[in-house]
């Protein structure tokens, strides 16, 4: 019997249909929130020291397209296929293809059988409570999956040829602020790249090298090696929609790439 592949999962690199699994709906709940306030006495209400992101969870139902095995062995390769106690995984809806959830396993694989036919209900637990674009800016192309809807330009482009002063347009395409990673290849010294209200400013000279400048690992690596002293640790984030980033520096020959995945509540 064929499986319809066009509404189900893939959850680390592999395809449900793969394993007779038809999904029949999913719910993506909310994240979670951490709310850090206190209430003093005598006065009402609370005083709000803010609110952070916690894990999310993802409501899964699916059923199993009967064959000539057991229910109950299929239900064991579906376990190990989601296996709870190795590291969360790529998990993509084939309704979402552009984008991805880190998930595993939560709770219980809960079984309804009828014969060989049954249906199994379960939760995943997204440890990062965003999704992100399954293609990285950079690698950007007119084939990379990406939705017709998506806000990309046909002209847009995240790496560029400097050699004075410029200001460039970076589009990130997302609905949340992502802090991409910044390649420099080539020749500078006292190089800033400004975006919005943050600079990041490197003093140290490249000659003919590769600088790569991670803002979220907060890391910067000439050659392998770390030259964060060099730097003022304030690294840009990107806002959505198109930014204006300002590169400035002295002998400046060099290109430049921003590197990130769209992010997505």
């Amino acid at each position: 019997m064929s499986i319809d592949t066009t509404y189900g999962f893939t959850y680390k690199g592999r395809h449900c249909s793969e394993l007779g699994v038809r999904l029949l709906r999913y719910t993506v709940n909310s994240p979670n929130l951490r709310e850090y306030e206190d209430e003093p006495a005598g006065t009402p209400g609370v005083i709000d020291y803010g609110t952070e992101l916690g894990k999310r969870e993802i409501e899964i139902t699916v059923d199993i397209v009967p064959d000539s095995r057991m229910f109950k062995r299929r239900q064991s390769e579906i376990l190990s296929w989601l296996k709870p106690t190795t590291a969360a995984g790529m998990l993509v809806f084939d309704d979402v293809p552009d984008r991805f959830f880190t998930a595993k396993l939560s709770g219980n694989l809960t079984p309804e059988q009828i014969g060989k036919y049954g249906e199994l209900r379960f939760a995943m637990k997204c440890t990062d409570p965003y999704s992100r674009s399954a293609t990285l800016s950079d690698n950007v192309i007119l084939d990379s999956t990406i939705v017709l809807d998506t806000e990309i330009r046909l002209d847009d482009t995240w790496s560029y040829r400097i050699d004075g002063t410029q200001t460039v347009e970076v589009n990130n395409w997302g609905y949340e602020d992502v802090t991409p990673t910044i390649t420099i290849t080539g020749s500078c010294a006292n190089l800033s790249i400004s975006a919005g209200d943050k600079t990041f400013v490197y003093s140290g000279t490249l000659n003919n090298e590769t600088l790569i400048v991670d803002g979220e690992r907060m890391t910067v690596k000439k050659g392998g090696s770390s030259t964060l002293q060099y730097s003022d640790v304030e690294f840009i984030t990107l806002e959505p929609g198109i930014n204006y980033v300002t590169i400035q520096g002295t002998t400046l020959n060099c290109d430049v790439s921003f590197s990130f995945r769209a992010k997505y509540l």
